[in-house]
């Protein structure tokens, strides 16, 4: 988000053009499958020119994407990294409950 205020939906559609938001992504889901240091050294770069752009693309490649790495089913896979991965849907993250602060390990669970 610029001083304006304004979200940069458009640069983030180029970067998801360019594979910036399949880095965490496997190369068959139409990711870069890159390593940990390649990933970081990227998104530092990316700060240096707007520190809130490589928070969101920090975001939607770290969290939302390794999560349906991890534990997503095939179906949900293949409905969900492709898109997130081109850039065709943003992915986000949120905590909802006071008591867990910013740490998202103590979020309760439901079972």
């Amino acid at each position: 988000m610029g001083q304006d205020k304004h979200f940069p939906r458009g640069v983030l559609d180029e970067l998801g053009k360019l594979g910036f938001l399949g880095m965490c992504t496997p190369e068959e889901y139409d990711g870069m499958a890159l390593d940990t240091l390649t990933y970081l050294m990227v998104l530092e770069e990316i700060s240096a020119a707007d520190a809130a752009l490589a928070v969101s693309v920090g975001i939607h490649n770290a969290i939302p994407t390794t999560m349906l790495v991890k534990h997503g089913t095939p179906e949900q896979k293949q409905r969900w990294l492709k898109a997130m991965a081109r850039g065709e849907l943003l992915a986000g993250f949120a905590l909802s409950e006071a008591e867990a602060a910013r740490t998202p390990r103590r979020c309760a669970r439901r079972r």
